[in-house]
């Protein structure tokens, strides 16, 4: 087994999971004695209850509602089992419940803090040897607050024979990247935020060379996409070694690269702010209130919709590489059902009033449907055309702000980004293995005895 440092924090949550499982298991089989219908039901009912929410979460659209159902039911199977208890030991029944609750928190947190997609079989089985070509790897060392040097990226890539270049604050990443495909290189790699990942891929794709992807950013949405561990960046290196090669869709907003989406009108003002960096919510909060004066001139762009619907102005649009599903935040933050689809996904907030525009980013966020939201379209299409009477449109590119020439015209090339991912990766959109499992409790013990099992079981 390939020897993994397992951080402190998750290591003291897998033993704390597994020795409040053991209390809750000495604790339910007391109450048995008196109460074992209540206790067979709330064991019955927390089980479908976390599948069920876990399960709604994570899988894609077309599951999420019988999944809701689910975990519905299962909640209505726990309120009854508190009934039937309340009467006479109502403490030690709620202790049981509350210990459950942090049992699953504690195992999630040390599991990732995300339900791991299970490997597809028929992905598995499909292998291509990589390792004679000649790989390049590009490293920020201080994008997702030094990532880099915490995993040790460099030590771990040239161990793996991939030649790496460390960025400086000076460092022109495209240059680089096009200077590495002029000396040989065959496969170019990022460790880093989106925004860099997006610079390298637009190389290899005028080259048409494969691409892979180092979560080694903040937030690291396209590799969330992927279905890569974005705990652990080194996992992801062993796409140099040995990887499958998919084949991904890519979009241009005029003649800028992305991977994951643009955003136009309050976002990019945001981003824009130095303080950004040191926390967005914060950022976020300082901005709004004069980004939502009534009092200020509204943002200039016109765009229309496939039904007919013209818009004069919008405080949000976010166009994305394939649509997200779900509730999605105004920065993209979420997840698509697939990177080769085909169409540019489009989400528009037009609010009346502030207050209104306030109550659809929050709902947004929660994933209400659409019909309750005031001012809020979205809409899926091969091409978008931005106007504005202004020369340049401020827009918010994979994170990244920056100006871009008017009109702005957003397209999709479908499949045009080749990515070599590791070997067992599951390809989106992946369903999630049972929250309560002998999988599960075998990776809390090996957590807590210090062996990280990565993301798609034992490395044996």
């Amino acid at each position: 087994m390939r020897d993994r440092r397992v951080p402190i924090g998750r290591r003291l949550a897998a033993i704390a999971a597994l020795v409040l499982g053991l209390g809750l298991v000495v604790a339910l089989a007391g109450l048995l004695v008196t109460h074992w219908l209540a206790v067979v039901l709330a064991v019955v009912a927390i089980g479908v209850l976390a599948n069920g929410a876990v399960r709604f979460l994570a899988t894609s659209s077309p599951r999420r509602q019988g999944w809701l159902l689910t975990a519905l039911v299962g909640c209505g199977g726990l309120v009854t089992a508190v009934a039937l208890v309340a009467s006479d030991r109502p403490i030690v029944f709620g202790g049981v419940v509350v210990t459950g609750a942090l049992v699953i928190a504690l195992g999630l947190y040390a599991r990732r803090g995300y339900v791991r997609p299970a490997a597809a079989p028929e992905v598995a089985g499909r292998r291509r040897v990589l390792h004679t070509r000649q790989a390049v790897l590009f490293l920020n060392p201080h994008s997702g607050g030094g990532k880099v040097g915490e995993f040790d990226l460099v030590a771990e890539a040239q161990r793996r024979g991939i030649e790496t270049v460390e960025l400086g604050p000076d460092d022109d990443l495209t240059v680089l990247a096009e200077q590495a495909v002029a000396d040989g290189a065959e496969i170019l790699g990022m460790a880093g935020g989106d925004g860099s990942q997006a610079d390298v891929a637009a190389v290899a794709v005028a080259h048409d060379l494969p691409f892979v992807c180092i979560p080694a950013g903040t937030r690291n949405h396209f590799a969330l996409d992927l279905n890569l561990d974005r705990s652990d960046p080194r996992l992801a290196l062993e796409a140099f070694v040995e990887g499958i090669e998919r084949r991904v869709d890519y979009g241009r907003a005029g003649e800028r690269f992305f991977v994951n989406n643009v955003s136009l009108g309050i976002y990019p003002h945001i981003v824009q702010d130095p303080s950004y960096r040191d926390g967005r919510l914060k950022a976020a909060a300082d901005l709004l209130p004069d980004l939502l004066d009534p009092e200020r001139t509204p943002v200039d762009l016109r765009f229309a919709s496939p039904s007919g619907t013209t818009y004069e102005t919008a405080q949000v649009v976010l166009v994305s590489n394939n649509p997200y599903r779900g509730g999605v935040s105004i920065d993209g933050t979420g997840r698509r059902v697939s990177l080769d689809g085909g169409e540019l996904g489009v989400l528009v907030v037009a609010a009346p009033d502030p207050a209104a525009l306030a109550a659809a980013v929050r709902n947004l966020a929660l994933g209400a449907s659409i019909e309750r939201i005031d001012g809020l379209d979205e809409w899926t299409a091969p091409t978008l055309r931005v106007e504005s009477s202004e020369p340049t449109i401020l827009a918010g590119v994979d994170g990244e702000a920056m100006d871009l020439p008017s009109p702005l015209e957003f397209r999709l090339v479908p499949k045009g980004l080749r990515v070599i991912v590791p070997v067992g990766t599951p390809e989106p959109p992946a369903d999630t293995e049972a929250l309560l499992s002998t999988q599960a409790l075998s990776d809390l013990l090996s957590l807590a005895g210090g062996v990280d099992v990565g993301p798609f079981g034992a490395d044996l």
